[in-house]
Order: C-alpha cells, then structure tokens, then sequence
C-alpha cells in the first residue's frame, strides 16, 4: 500500500525519495510544487536520495545539500514535506469541491470537530499533524465558534500564504495503523472558471481518494421562492453559476484519470436545514415529505451509528445510507435538477463510483451574517467522509 501526498494526491514511489531541509534554509523556487499549484512556490532546498547499500554506511541519513543539517521526508512531485509517520500509516486525501455559498469552509470547520467524535468512537484521537493544519483550524473556530461570525469564502488560487495548503489530521490508530486524512478546499471561483482555463492543477482532483461536492439547495429557483419570506437570506444567495457547470468541470477534470482509478463521488446537498424548513411552506407535498418521521432525511446519525473499526480499518454503517440517497434523487427530481444525476452517469469516460447525501454544518440558516442564536447543531455531516474513509483505509 502507497501513501498518497496530502498536497498534490501523487501517489509516493518506492525505491529514490524525495527530501526537504528540515532546519530553517532560506527558500528557494521550487519548479514541481509551483507547477502542481499553478503560481510560483518557494521551499527550504530538496535533495534526491537512495539509502547506500554499503553494509558500511547503512545508518547514514539524507541531510540538506546547503546547511548539512537534517532532511525530512517530501513528496517527489511537488516536494511538500510529509508529516512525521504519513509513509507508515494508512492516507485518505479528500477533495472538498462546489461552486461559491455552498459553505464549504463553514463544513469544514464543522468536520473537523465531528472527526474528533468519530476519532474518539473508534478508539483513536484526532491531531493536528502540521502548524498549518493547527493554524488554520485555530482561526475557523475563533470564527465560527468564538466570534460567531461566518467563515469568508475561499479564496482563488494564487500566491496567498499557503491558503490553499490540505488540512492534514491523524485520527489514531485504528486496528493497528495510524489513519490520517488530509482535506483539501478549492476556491468556488476556481471551479466556475475551470471550463474556460482548464488549469494543469485542478488535475489533483482525480487523484483524490474521494471528493465531496457540495450542492447549495438554495440556487435552485423553486427553493428560494417557496422559502421566501420563511428562511433568512443573509448567507444563502444563490450561486452565481449553475450547480451543474460546476459540476461538469470539476467531472472534466477527474475525466483524464482512468475510471478504475477515479475518486469516489459524494453530490452533497449541503446548508439541508434550508429544505427541512419546506415543512413549513403552503405546498402538501413538500410539507409531507419534509414531515415524514420515517425518512432519512429527518434524522441524524452520531458517529459510533456511522463508522465501526475493522480488520481493513473502517467499516461504513450503510443503515439509511440507500434510503437518503434514494431520497435525494427523488428530491432533485421534484426540483427539476435531474440534470447533476445525468452529469454524473454521462461522465466523461464514464461515471464514477457516486452516492447522494444530504449535509447540514449549522443546522439552522445564520441571521445577520452570524450562526443562528440557538447554536450549531450538525445534521449528517460525517456521511460522505466516512464512506470515502472506508475505501482510502482499506
């Protein structure tokens, strides 16, 4: 089993590896990371290294080729430097993707805190495994949950400090090896322009071990009029692009990998405290469907009812997981947006591995730009990761 980079997804080769300066060098162009991201990239100095196969000098250890100091273990693609045990361990690399006002940073600051539970219920713990991963989590919640203040969108690619750097976690160890996950956001922006730029790094996409798009139920038309007047707008505007553009390009950039190989496929309704409102709307059907105690769609799911630990690592508890898929495909369909499902399985070099699920970070729309007063209260947000976890761990 190859561990994938938790920058670019390339799988890591055996036989010569890559180094990076572990001490504090002065940074240099490096040529593979700037190509993998598009913009010009500057690492601590890279080396190139084999261990000896002199029986003399067999505990010799790669150094940097300026400082001679210490050298740590980076991808040898785009150079990024792996956490300690990332090579050891057993890698899931998820692609969080969908076009503006999904939520995606406001999802993933709420992630993060379930798979401290789902850690924790499998028998393992949740870490941070890099300052960045640290850094940018300690601000999503002084955001979301300190301040109280919705998570500005993602910015586009582009030279921004790392902004666009994979959140990377080990979530313990878990039937005899560590597990880690790294989670990398594209910018919305990004993914509405990918049809006219077709940009080389959107490529990683179809290296992911799964991808989690968000669809926001709030740019279909007949959801906005019927919820006019019931559901706060502020932080629901509509996408600027429709759902299905987006979703054809980022299917065109996962089309050059072979269909053995692409990511498992997660079409997610996110922000779904928005359609649990349609009870509340003139409209029988809608009422009846969204009143339904029996649906899957009405109750949530805590984390030891998700996942289970197994001898593979992960076993995903499929219970309602074919009732709300089946439920969300009815539920585009009285929308009129059957055309994600025939993007889906008209993709490009055929369709890939996909389920539906239906999320919901806050569980209840923000007012006045801040998350709603009665608090944050999660609904399935764990669903679509673990069912990428269960494959990535295997």
């Amino acid at each position: 089993m190859t561990a994938k980079c938790p920058q670019c997804f390339h799988d890591s080769q055996p036989g010569l590896g890559a180094y990076q300066c572990a001490r504090a060098c002065t940074r240099v162009h490096n040529p593979g990371s700037s190509k993998v991201l598009g913009y010009d990239v500057y690492l601590p100095p890279g080396l190139r290294w084999s261990p000896p196969q002199d029986r003399k000098r067999a505990g010799e250890r790669p150094e940097c080729p300026r400082c001679k100091g210490p050298a740590r273990p980076a991808c040898q693609t785009c150079n990024f430097a792996f956490p300690d045990r990332w090579l050891e361990g057993s890698t899931a690399c998820i692609a969080l993707a969908g076009p503006r006002s999904t939520g995606k940073s406001v999802y993933i600051a709420v992630l993060v805190k379930e798979l401290t539970r789902l850690a924790i219920s499998l028998g393992g713990m949740l870490q941070a495994q890099n300052e960045y991963t640290q850094r940018q989590y300690e601000y999503y919640e002084h955001q979301l949950f300190k301040e109280r203040h919705l998570i500005p969108a993602t910015r586009p690619m582009g030279p921004r400090d790392g902004v666009h750097a994979p959140l990377i976690y080990s979530l313990g160890v878990i039937a005899g090896r560590e597990r880690f996950v790294a989670i990398r956001d594209v910018a919305g922006e990004d993914l509405e322009q990918a049809a006219v730029s077709r940009p080389e790094w959107l490529t990683f996409l179809g290296r992911a071990d799964g991808i989690v798009h968000l669809v926001d139920p709030f740019a279909v038309p007949e959801v906005r009029d019927k919820l006019h007047g019931i559901v706060p707008t502020t932080g629901l505007a509509g996408a600027a692009v429709p759902p299905v553009n987006v979703l054809l390009n980022v299917l065109g950039a996962v089309s050059a990998t072979p269909p053995g190989e692409r990511p498992r496929y997660a079409l997610t309704l996110s922000k779904f405290d928005v359609m649990h409102r349609l009870a509340e709307v003139e409209d029988t059907t809608w009422r009846r469907i969204m009143t339904n105690p029996g649906s899957a769609m009405s109750w949530d799911v805590p984390p030891e009812g998700i996942a289970s630990v197994s001898g593979k690592g992960l076993t995903w508890n499929m219970q309602g997981a074919d009732l709300i898929g089946q439920e969300i495909a009815g539920v585009l369909g009285l929308l009129g947006e059957t055309k994600l499902l025939g993007a889906l399985q008209n993709a490009p070099g055929g369709a890939p591995e996909y389920r539906l699920f239906a999320v919901s970070a806050m569980g209840a729309a923000p007012e006045a730009a801040r998350p709603n007063p009665r608090g944050i209260t999660p609904f399935r947000v764990l669903d679509p990761v673990t069912w990428i976890l269960e494959k990535a761990w295997a």
